[in-house]
């Protein structure tokens, strides 16, 4: 596995500052993790942390060979993108990616490491996206309930500051949602928990939130979707309703793996509602 890593991924393990020691640790967790699931006679049905899909690419699989090289290429870009002021911060989130890990083999999913991921990608994706507008201020402001903004930016645009927070859904159950109406009402569901954890005890006027000095801020959420696209199509009508409903609220973003005629597979992050025209196409064809 350790080739494989040096081959693909080498700037994360650098960059994540993981000392050899830790980086050990990290491999006997890994291995731990493997030993219990073939006691149990398991395999996971989807990779649960960064070393699942170091493994998967060890064995050749093209869709994790490409996971691995966007996901080394958005940590190289993202760097290069941010001022070094923010680098060990941005150090930090690379090491959680790397070192989260659960031993515990009854769990069927793993979050936290694409929740950092998400971090990774999904700031990348703001910078990039956004050219001059969005400036990076700041990375886990403290706000005064004290609850923390994940990312701080002055848009140049409206002259103003927006507070962002990420908030990653996991698995959709699509099977338990009927028609537009019920993505529609579930992702609000979500998207008003997040708003509300976040912002308790904070004199909010719409989607601005007061700071101690009186001054007032925009605060937005910016959803991340972790679940099969193609179990998405069905509702692409329903992305494209909620792309710009909300004031307080970015438009939902996931990864699209595209696959060529070459049978290469590449990975990009977009609008979700992007994605289900994409890979709605892709199935056509």
């Amino acid at each position: 596995m350790k080739e494989v890593i040096k081959k693909y991924i080498p700037n994360i393990i650098s960059e994540s500052k993981l000392s050899e020691a830790e980086l050990e640790d990290a491999f006997i967790k890994y291995r731990t993790r493997l030993d219990s699931l073939v006691q149990i006679q398991n395999s996971p049905d989807k990779p649960h942390c960064l070393f699942d899909w170091v493994l998967l690419a060890k064995r050749g699989d093209e869709k994790a060979i490409s996971f691995l090289m966007y996901l080394e290429s958005e940590v190289f870009e993202l760097l290069e993108r941010t001022e070094q002021k923010f680098h060990n911060q941005i150090r930090g989130t690379i090491k959680k990616i790397v070192s989260s890990i659960d031993t515990n083999v009854e769990i069927p999913n793993n979050p936290k490491y694409l929740n950092f991921i998400g971090e990774i990608v999904g700031l990348n994706h703001i910078i990039y996206s956004a050219g001059e507008r969005f400036k990076l201020k700041a990375i886990e402001q403290k706000m005064p309930n004290p609850k923390r903004a994940d990312f701080v930016f002055y848009d140049k645009e409206l002259d103003d500051e927006i507070y962002v927070d990420f908030v990653s859904i996991h698995n959709i159950d699509t099977k338990k949602l009927s028609n537009d109406d019920d993505l529609i009402s579930f992702l609000e569901g979500r998207f008003n928990r997040k708003l509300e954890s976040k912002t308790p005890n904070l004199d909010e006027n719409f989607h601005r939130i007061k700071l101690k000095d009186g001054k007032e801020v925009n605060f937005a959420i910016l959803p991340l979707i972790w679940t099969e696209i193609c179990d998405l199509i069905p509702f692409k009508s329903a992305f494209k309703k909620i792309d710009n409903k909300y004031a307080n609220v970015f438009s939902c973003l996931s990864l699209l793996p595209q696959l060529f005629d070459d049978g290469t597979i590449t990975y990009n992050i977009c609008r979700v509602s992007d994605i289900l025209d994409c890979w709605k196409e892709q199935i056509n064809t």
